[in-house]
């Protein structure tokens, strides 16, 4: 009788500790994200070659949206490349929208959008006239300040 009483102080005491710890651990892996960021390899485009980078993630409900290319000229005088920034509305297919166009006068391209509302975004890069160019990037989506889960 003795030993079973100590075995059930014993249990108690290690589940009294064990329990919080299950439970804090199981609310930091359930928690949902409030931010995914992530780099584009750099890559060289010639003349009038085109790239296209997708952004790999569905945006489903409003995040903030910030995109950054940062072009730099491997040979000639100047950075040439001229970049279309596509959205769609759809999951999947070729539905495709063009929101801006834009040339790289200073070498840097930078997108910024709130309460972004498409489900997809592409950049094609295109170079032009005669020169190359190499471009590297990176995006940060995130939640929208005041509807970050806490």
């Amino acid at each position: 009788m003795i030993l079973n009483l100590k075995f059930n102080y014993t249990m108690k005491k290690f589940l009294f500790i064990l329990l919080p710890l299950l439970f804090i651990g199981f609310m930091a892996f359930s928690q949902e994200r409030a931010y995914y960021n992530s780099t584009i390899t750099a890559t060289q485009i010639d003349t009038t070659e085109a790239d296209t980078v997708t952004l790999p993630i569905l945006i489903l409900e409003p995040w903030d949206v910030s995109v950054q290319f940062k072009a730099t000229s491997v040979s000639g005088d100047s950075i040439n490349a001229v970049i279309d920034v596509q959205q769609s509305n759809t999951t999947t297919g070729d539905v495709w929208v063009e929101t801006v166009t834009d040339s790289a006068a200073n070498g840097t391209w930078l997108y910024e959008w709130r309460d972004f509302q498409g489900m997809r975004l592409r950049f094609i890069i295109t170079g032009a006239n005669t020169d190359t160019s190499s471009y590297a990037g990176y995006y940060t989506i995130k939640r929208p300040w005041n509807e970050v889960k806490q």
